[in-house]
């Protein structure tokens, strides 16, 4: 009987951390959603906060983007002007995790073109903060103004991103010259 309760009390406890790491580390990617300036970045994310459910719950922010990472998976970001630029305007994104963002975009691109669309992978260095290969962007006319973005799992792209803090993002607000 003690042989029973010991195997019960390990595969359950095997099952329970099972599905604590699933949970908490599930990267299931993501809608990115850009935002004209930081100050319309914070005031969307205040927005949700505030009046939904939509809390934002990580960062990423680099030299090319400011991102908020929302409980429901959507992230809010305002990207510099250079990166907008090099992204070529887009609308919106549509994240999604792959082992090998390179091998998967080069794939989905041959496939558009196969289907008519122009396909256009930018360079690995579109957002110069990433780990080399681990962020992928493409666009194509077959998207209507948007672009797809190939990653790693966040924890292939230097770990879990830092968790949202209102404070240094309003001090970073009050520190940005304001747009004339």
């Amino acid at each position: 009987m003690d042989v029973f309760l010991l195997a019960w009390a390990c595969l359950s406890t095997l099952a329970f951390l099972w599905l604590a790491i699933w949970v908490f580390f599930r990267d299931r990617g993501s809608f990115i959603y850009p935002c004209p300036s930081n100050e319309a970045r914070m005031a969307v994310i205040s927005a949700l906060h505030q009046y939904t459910n939509v809390k934002p719950v990580m960062r990423r922010n680099t030299g090319f983007a400011r991102r908020a990472m929302m409980s429901n998976g959507t992230i809010i970001n305002h990207t510099t002007p250079e990166g907008y630029a090099r992204l070529g305007a887009p609308s919106a994104g549509y994240g999604v995790v792959v082992e090998d963002p390179v091998f998967t975009a080069t794939q989905v691109a041959y496939y558009l073109r196969t289907r008519g669309f122009k396909a256009n992978i930018l360079p690995e260095d579109t957002e110069p903060d990433a780990p080399k290969g681990s962020l992928i962007f493409l666009q194509s006319d077959a998207f209507g103004g948007w672009v797809m973005v190939f990653r790693k799992h966040f924890t292939k792209m230097g770990g879990k991103p830092p968790a949202w803090n209102w404070d240094d993002e309003l001090e970073f607000l009050r520190g940005m010259k304001k747009p004339h």
